[in-house]
């Protein structure tokens, strides 16, 4: 998925640099539904025109943004799989040795215990990502997008209700259902209203409120990690050195008893 998101930074960037034409058209690499706000972003230019550093600028800062962190998850993802793999390996090495020297047969029941204990913590440990990272971030990246899209949609000549329709950005997260963003979704839709009501230039609270979801992103990123860290940690030790202390145990009952 990073090797998509890098591409469509390139495409991106290519275009924001190209004052004339379209730029490249087509199907984008897919990366997290950035490619389709690109495509909507550059239907709008077509149809009512628009700087492109200014339209595509936004969407610019914040996929370079996710990618980043998404490179840093990447890295802690595919350190836990190799601390996991590692670890398994020396488990089996050593259980596969000492019941040599030893001459004593290791437990089915103590092997299948030890097998499905590793890849049962490798299941936990990839879902839990999936599971943690949908909700620091799923809520924040839809208000993300849709701010792109009313900010686009502020420098055309459509109506009020039109840009209001094609950004959806009266369509936020439950205020109910996301605490810690309430703060922000309420200003968002206060500054909506203040646009809607009084028609005034909102082009600087616009930018304010960008920076804040920047800071929430990195924030949020940075404990997410954290997690990630934590969680490793958790698993390998649960999932893979408690097996590993567990075949020491049973060869040397075995051995004992002998």
């Amino acid at each position: 998925m990073v090797k998509q998101g890098d591409e469509l930074t390139a495409i991106i960037w290519e275009m924001a640099l190209v004052h004339e034409g379209e730029g490249p058209k087509g199907h984008f690499p897919q990366y997290k539904g950035f490619e389709l706000l690109l495509n909507f972003l550059l239907k709008t230019m077509r149809i009512h025109g628009g700087s492109k550093r200014t339209v595509l600028g936004p969407l610019k800062m914040s996929l370079s943004s996710d990618l980043k962190w998404e490179k840093k998850l990447l890295a802690e993802y595919k350190d836990g799989i190799f601390q996991f793999f590692l670890t398994g390996l020396i488990t089996w090495i050593f259980a596969i040795f000492s019941s040599w020297i030893l001459e004593i047969e290791l437990g089915t029941w103590t092997s299948l215990a030890i097998f499905f204990a590793q890849v049962i913590g490798v299941i936990i440990f990839h879902y839990f990502i999936k599971y943690f990272e949908n909700k620091y971030f799923l809520s924040l990246f839809q208000i993300s997008q849709k701010l792109i899209r009313f900010d686009a949609l502020l420098k055309t000549s459509l109506s009020i209700q039109e840009i209001l329709e094609f950004s959806e950005i009266n369509n936020l997260p439950s205020v109910t259902e996301n605490v810690v963003l309430r703060p922000l979704i309420l200003s968002l839709l206060q500054l909506v209203r203040k646009w809607k009501n009084f028609g005034v230039c909102i082009k600087s609270e616009v930018i304010e409120i960008r920076y804040d979801i920047s800071f929430l992103f990195d924030e949020n990123f940075r404990k997410f990690i954290d997690l990630v860290k934590f969680l490793k940690f958790l698993i390998l030790c649960m999932f893979f050195l408690t097996p590993y202390f567990l075949s020491i145990g049973s060869l040397l009952s075995g051995f004992l008893i002998e």
